[in-house]
């Protein structure tokens, strides 16, 4: 993962990212687990006492988001009740 810039305009947290795309915030960090998505972390950097464990925030960006959604298999359903997926 890439630090993510000071900015946090078009940036979600992984629950954030859940909403936005009408997924699980697990089915994003299986998405970014696999290398399909990109994420960004940034370092917890207040309130940080030495020798405490080091909590990292993950940051998905809008723009890459939507392009993965892009590029993911969409499940029609037609007036049958036949599944048809479509490939993007």
């Amino acid at each position: 993962m890439s630090k993510i810039p000071e900015s946090s305009r078009g940036w979600h947290s992984l629950a954030g990212a859940g909403v936005y795309t009408n997924l699980s915030p697990e089915d994003i960090r299986r998405a970014i687990n696999s290398g399909e998505l990109a994420a960004y972390e940034k370092p917890l950097t207040y309130g940080r006492k030495p020798g405490a464990r080091k909590h990292v925030f993950v940051r998905i960006k809008s723009a890459d988001l939507d392009m993965w959604l892009e590029s993911q298999p969409r499940v029609v359903y037609g007036g049958n009740g036949v599944k048809e997926v479509e490939t993007a």
